[in-house]
């Protein structure tokens, strides 16, 4: 198949879209023609380039605050492109809404979410009308695919399109690549918030809870390492040294994967406390490197916490409540909850979507066999 995937960021680029899309493109090229048609802000990447089997074309964007992605060139070098299939990623990015309007109609054309929600009340308020105009436009897609359930019901009841349109394959990860990793265990615990650095992300509410903590345990030797890149990052440096907490916080920008893997794995916990997540691959990484995980009761991150897998927070911008779990896991009281956990790897999630491909594409254009 001659497969085109368009995505809002690639490698070098880090994040859930962009891992996703470089995991599958990849194993896609292993018997498949894959080219990848991505926006992308940063001067010094070549226009065009091969990795891995994949051809990589990025195209120059309209993105305020590294958000929404819009290209018109992209868009209209979709159009042009002979491709079976059109794999289209991310509906937070306007470029997605574009690239449907505009491209070839004979082009099979699929769309996978990436998205748990909104996190100002200004883009809350402009998604009622954007969902609105989805919903109209998504009708031109052949298939949907969200990445958890708690995507897949969210959007169902959002978009109003008939269910079987939608389809469900989840993130992947390599589980072997993280237990075969060996761990390096220190004399001090360390806690991880792992993500882009963005507000909606809470690595604020991990450091006041960390903060908490550390008044009711000075004696404990804990430290927190924030893993991660973005425009909050200047805004997390300042309030770790307002709460005085200069010496006991570590900010890693970006880690090779080998030692990110170390990292995670000889980790006390990782904690995440997001406004929302579609579904969380560090969570699914954590798990395999078989690290405690604190999440918000919230989003996608509600299904970990529902399987007992994870120790949810109902309220993450209560310090208290955060140290609370924090103490739970030195207490011995939270147990391991990471033996059974057996997520798909980027091998199954690569099959899944195959078939779907082959469906698509033997269907009549009216129906959407599963």
């Amino acid at each position: 198949m001659r497969i085109l995937c368009v995505c809002p960021k690639y490698y070098p680029r880090i994040g859930g879209v962009a891992t996703h899309v470089r995991n599958i493109a990849e194993r896609l090229a292993g018997k498949h023609d894959v080219t990848v048609f991505v926006t992308n802000t940063i001067r010094d990447l070549p226009v065009e380039e091969e990795l891995n089997g994949v051809r990589i074309r990025r195209f120059g964007c309209i993105a305020p605050h590294d958000s929404y992605n819009l290209s018109f060139t992209l868009c209209g070098a979709v159009r042009k492109v002979c491709a079976d299939i059109v794999h289209i990623h991310g509906y937070d990015d306007l470029t997605p809404f574009l690239t449907i309007l505009l491209k070839n109609r004979r082009q099979k054309c699929l769309f996978t979410l990436h998205s748990g929600g909104s996190s100002s009340e200004f883009r809350k308020a402009l998604r009622i009308p954007y969902n609105m105009i989805m919903s109209k436009i998504m009708q031109n897609v052949d298939r949907i695919i969200c990445v958890s359930e708690f995507e897949l019901q969210h959007f169902q009841r959002v978009l109003r399109l008939p269910k079987e349109k939608f389809a469900f394959v989840p993130n992947g990860v390599d589980c072997e690549e993280f237990r075969g990793t060996p761990c390096r265990k220190t004399g001090s615990y360390s806690l991880l918030s792992v993500g882009r650095l963005e507000k909606y992300k809470g690595h604020h509410r991990v450091l006041r809870g960390f903060k908490s903590f550390k008044v009711l345990h000075p004696d404990i030797k804990i430290d927190l390492c924030i893993v991660g890149n973005g425009p909050y990052k200047s805004s997390l440096q300042r309030e770790s040294e307002l709460l005085g907490l200069h010496d006991y916080v570590h900010f890693v920008s970006w880690l090779p994967q080998r030692e990110y893997r170390s990292l995670l794995k000889e980790s006390l916990a990782l904690v995440l406390l997001s406004d929302y997540e579609s579904q969380s691959i560090v969570v699914s990484e954590s798990l395999c490197a078989r690290t405690p995980v604190i999440v918000s009761d919230n989003s996608a991150l509600a299904d970990y916490v529902r399987q007992n897998l994870a120790l949810g927070v109902a309220n993450p911008d209560d310090p208290r409540e955060v140290a609370s779990k924090i103490e739970s896991l030195l207490s011995g009281t939270y147990g391991q909850r990471t033996h059974n956990y057996n997520p798909a790897s980027w091998e199954d999630v690569v099959a899944r979507l195959i078939r779907i491909y082959q469906e698509v594409l033997t269907s009549d254009g009216n129906k959407h066999p599963r």
